[in-house]
């Protein structure tokens, strides 16, 4: 590989904040834990570089067919066996690790795996993980490097690209990032600038005189032109009819059993959960329509993603093309519930068998208690599968599906008051809103793009109208 003359600079430092917890696992299994946060050897949490690296680079991808060549991404972000003059192209931009600053909280959940068969938790398969909860901030560093002979107006427009994608909220690192974890927004920036061919750069650099060489950053990109936008979205407000209760085990038990799921000091209902229970519905959907057990797998794969463990092919894993954000829960009251075991057999309380729950309850009627919002991207077939969740999230907003645990004693049911999805077809924005006035008057924004959700769903299960 032969080294080239480095021509120009660019250092940018900054802070980030994660607006949503972040799962990033340390492979660590010697914690009480599952999956614990990666720690440095202070035992503090960091944003690993190479983790930043990773998910950027994958985003940028899109500037390849809007104005950037794949020669000069290539040598922007480095590759293998390019030409036989070199077997690998270092990258030209350096993540560093960035540090959390002093406050933060770690915070630990819980995971079950579901048998889609009972859609029960399945037998030993529950697990547990540590979040970095939302909040924190991070110290931020990466470095461009430019050397001779390349495109310099390439690379200055991945640059601000990736500065952009960052200060938009673009970038979400670490796992279950579908299910609404990860997302981070920087917040601060500062850039500063080196041009070697100037005798004043070379000594700012030699001498680390970073403030005289800042520049300022205005340079904003349009995402409406490298499609960095879901291909249909779906925004609903629900109202809490009785209580809910997303379980989660407190670290004491002196005063309850089970708690109501908080993060921070927010009570939540986890992206995991609504995920799903929407999953759950689609399946039962697919199965009353569809004979095709593999065209039903397809559908949901392509949904709801994939391991590389649950499939027959070599590298045969796929990513959700759902996501579905956590959702706040307000306007209610925190309170407890003692409840007692029954024995089946003889109907009579079992000895020793009393619980106590804390639950969210709804205190006033026709209050909004928190807006949930779905996304799809990457699939082409978006239409059709929007059409298929508005089915599922239609017996949520009706009712007729509850969220959380105890659905039996009555907790989890809930009543949807407005309803908006916006969907592309043809270039085009597509829009259908559902108002609900009262029980007995809802109110449809359009009849034309409802008949087009309908037409869109004959098209998925391959059959008439339903």
């Amino acid at each position: 590989m032969k080294i080239k003359n480095i021509v120009k600079r660019y250092i940018c430092e900054g802070i980030v904040r994660n607006h949503t917890p972040i799962i990033i696992g340390s492979g660590d299994d010697t914690n009480f834990v599952d999956i614990s946060f990666i720690k440095d050897h202070n035992n503090k949490p960091y944003l690993p570089g190479t983790s930043l690296s990773g998910v950027i680079r994958h985003l940028t991808t899109k500037m390849i067919a809007n104005g950037i060549s794949q020669e000069d991404f290539n040598l922007f972000w480095g590759m293998v066996n390019v030409n036989k003059e070199a077997d690998y192209l270092e990258s030209q931009i350096v993540f560093y690790d960035a540090p959390v600053k002093e406050k933060y909280k770690i915070g630990i959940r819980d995971g079950i795996e579901i048998d889609r068969k009972s859609i029960t938790a399945a037998k030993s398969k529950k697990y547990q993980f540590e979040v970095l909860e939302s909040g924190c901030e991070f110290n931020i560093k990466f470095e461009l490097i430019i050397v001779k002979d390349v495109n310099i107006d390439a690379f200055e427009k991945i640059l601000f690209m990736i500065i952009n994608l960052l200060q938009d909220g673009f970038v979400k690192i670490g796992a279950k990032t579908m299910s609404g974890l990860g997302s981070i927004v920087l917040e601060k920036i500062e850039i500063f600038k080196f041009d070697f061919s100037m005798f004043s750069h070379v000594k700012a650099w030699i001498m680390k005189d970073y403030k005289s060489q800042k520049i300022d950053f205005n340079n904003n990109v349009n995402f409406d032109q490298i499609n960095f936008h879901p291909k249909a979205k779906i925004t609903c407000e629900f109202e809490v009819v009785s209580s809910i209760l997303i379980k989660s085990y407190p670290k004491s038990f002196d005063n309850y059993d089970v708690e109501s799921f908080k993060s921070g000091d927010s009570y939540l209902i986890p992206g995991t959960s609504l995920k799903g229970v929407i999953r759950s519905r689609i399946e039962k959907i697919l199965h009353s329509v569809i004979n095709d057990e593999n065209k039903i797998s397809q559908y949901i794969s392509e949904l709801f993603g994939k391991s590389s463990e649950n499939s027959e092919n070599e590298g045969g894993g796929l990513k959700s093309r759902l996501l579905v954000k956590e959702s706040k829960l307000s306007n209610l009251s925190v309170g407890g519930q003692t409840r007692i075991a029954i024995d089946k057999f003889t109907s009579a309380p079992i000895n020793g068998a009393l619980f106590n729950e804390l639950c969210l309850w709804s205190i006033e009627d026709d209050k909004i208690h928190f807006t949930t919002s779905i996304e799809l991207w990457n699939t082409k077939n978006h239409h059709r599968y929007l059409a298929l969740l508005m089915l599922a999230m239609k017996d949520i907003w009706s009712g007729f599906l509850a969220v959380g645990s105890e659905a039996n004693i009555g907790r989890g049911w809930l009543k949807g008051h407005k309803l908006s999805a916006t969907w592309i077809e043809n270039s085009k924005i597509l829009q259908l809103e559902i108002d609900r006035k009262t029980d007995n008057n809802i109110k449809i924004s359009s009849n034309e793009n409802a008949r087009k959700l309908n037409k869109y769903l004959a098209e998925l299960i391959g059959g008439d109208n339903i």
